[in-house]
């Protein structure tokens, strides 16, 4: 009975490893079919994929919440939605991140960059400072071109709660068919010689 009981373990105990490796085989192409559609800039195919790794395991590996927040922050009209999960990434870092590994559990030092672009882009200008200070004091290179780009970032939020402190009101008028149309017409762009106007 002991020898019968035995096998029947045994024979279990294979299966369920050969299904757990099997199972894991799946997850690692699911994220390297991510990883494939992040490098070719399809972030909405890319969030896709990454986000069917959070409900199996995932939800608090720092690396996915970095790769989805990345996601999020290219995508038109969704870069808010970036925030709690870079969120997540920054608890976790490591300056030996290994891109477009499936084992990989940390996230890069962008990761506070990523985070500092979704807090100024929605308009969080103190968190977005504080998020690139710590992306700079990572780095421990101010002489760098991400250290460098970094520092124009955070020039750009206090130059931006500056502005905000000191609204300037403006009256709008239609010029008329000349200039105007029955679009939006706004953002215009004047040439060096003063000659062309066009519309963004």
């Amino acid at each position: 009975m002991k020898r019968i009981l035995t096998f029947f373990i045994t024979i279990s105990l294979v299966f369920s490893t050969a299904f757990s490796q099997e199972y894991q085989e799946v997850l690692k192409q699911i994220f390297l079919d991510a990883e494939y559609f992040l490098m070719d800039e399809s972030y909405a195919d890319a969030l896709v994929e990454y986000q069917k790794l959070l409900p199996r395991g995932y939800e608090n590996n720092a690396n996915i919440n970095y790769r989805i927040g990345e996601c999020y922050l290219n995508i038109p009209g969704e870069k808010a939605k970036a925030i709690p999960y870079l969120e997540k990434a920054i608890t976790n870092v490591t300056p030996k991140y290994k891109e477009g590994i499936f084992k990989e559990t940390k996230a890069p030092y962008d990761a506070w960059l990523y985070l500092g672009n979704g807090y100024r882009i929605t308009n969080q200008l103190d968190k977005a400072v504080q998020a690139y200070q710590k992306y700079k004091e990572l780095l421990k290179d101010d002489k760098s071109e991400m250290s460098k780009y970094a520092d124009q970032q955070i020039i750009a939020c206090n130059n931006a709660k500056k502005a905000q402190e000191n609204p300037v009101y403006l009256i709008q008028n239609n010029l008329g068919e000349v200039i105007n149309t029955q679009f939006s017409d706004f953002n215009p762009v004047v040439s060096a010689d003063e000659n062309v106007m066009v519309f963004l």
